[in-house]
């Protein structure tokens, strides 16, 4: 089992530990109790077997009294795993005096790494709730960035309303995504956002009085691919995206991709309006 972050090694020892037996006595803890001076493997090895309640149940029956063992670790403590097998060294005493210095190094890394993507995950959600509590008070003078974005979108925006816009101007209704902002989506509208020099979520919400002036460009939108036989649906996001690229034409590099995300036959019709709106 190779998880992401390293408290994350326990949380799965937890789990295992609730829905089997482990023979504490030969399992064996690598990721703790290591001499600070030593470089080698970390990981967690347990040696289970089915609990008794468990080994009544007919379609478990045929693996009582049988042992396995599992082995859990974080991607980075993997790595290790990996090329430490490959250079078949796993203990000082195994490796040349002139590479074990650099064994060490390469082990001391390849932990503090380990260390710091935990710290970072951490430092993130401490982040994105700092977010939260500012947008419900809000307080929208906020810096522009995924975190930012997903808490005003979820606080702010009702995705009915720009599915209703999206309709109005021609596109299909898709109700299915009409309470969500797929992560995909969120990064594209990020994205048309910076290159359109948004700066801020306050800033992002000061372009909504100019998504109704605008309007009448999505639908020129959506006659554009109707007549070249596309099909756009009333998306929230993309409609909110498309918006966005209407109110700041002027600021749309000519050749920005929106991310890659559109049909090419969307994309055309995009850069076509935009390409309208600046003649």
């Amino acid at each position: 089992v190779v998880v992401y972050y390293q408290d994350e090694v326990q949380r799965v020892r937890a789990l295992i530990e609730r829905e089997f037996t482990v023979d504490e006595d030969h399992s064996v803890d690598k990721t703790t109790n290591q001499e600070a001076d030593r470089f080698g493997y970390r990981s967690l090895h347990l040696i289970i077997s089915l609990g008794e309640n468990r080994s009544k149940l007919d379609e478990w029956k045929p693996l009582a009294g049988l042992c396995a063992e599992v082995q859990v670790r974080s991607i980075l403590q993997h790595a290790w795993a990996v090329f430490s097998r490959e250079l078949d060294y796993k203990v000082p005493s195994q490796a040349p005096d002139q590479l074990r210095r650099q064994l060490f190094r390469l082990s001391a890394q390849l932990e503090a790494a380990d260390e710091e993507f935990t710290v970072l995950r951490n430092r993130s959600r401490d982040i994105a709730n700092e977010y939260r509590k500012d947008v419900e008070q809000g307080q929208l003078a906020l810096p522009l960035d995924l975190d930012s974005l997903r808490e005003f979108v979820e606080q702010h925006i009702q995705p009915e309303e720009w599915e209703r816009l999206g309709v109005r101007a021609g596109m299909t209704p898709f109700p299915l995504l009409t309470n969500t902002f797929q992560s995909a989506g969120l990064k594209m509208l990020l994205r048309t956002l910076q290159a359109a020099e948004v700066k801020s979520i306050a800033e992002f919400e000061g372009l909504f009085p100019e998504f109704q002036r605008v309007e009448p460009f999505l639908q020129r939108f959506v006659e554009v691919v109707k007549a070249q036989g596309g099909t756009m649906h009333a998306v929230p996001v993309d409609v909110l995206v498309l918006l966005v690229s209407f109110a700041r034409a002027d600021r749309i590099q000519k050749d920005f991709d929106w991310g890659g995300k559109f049909d090419h036959v969307f994309l055309a019709a995009l850069r076509q309006v935009v390409h309208e709106m600046l003649r």
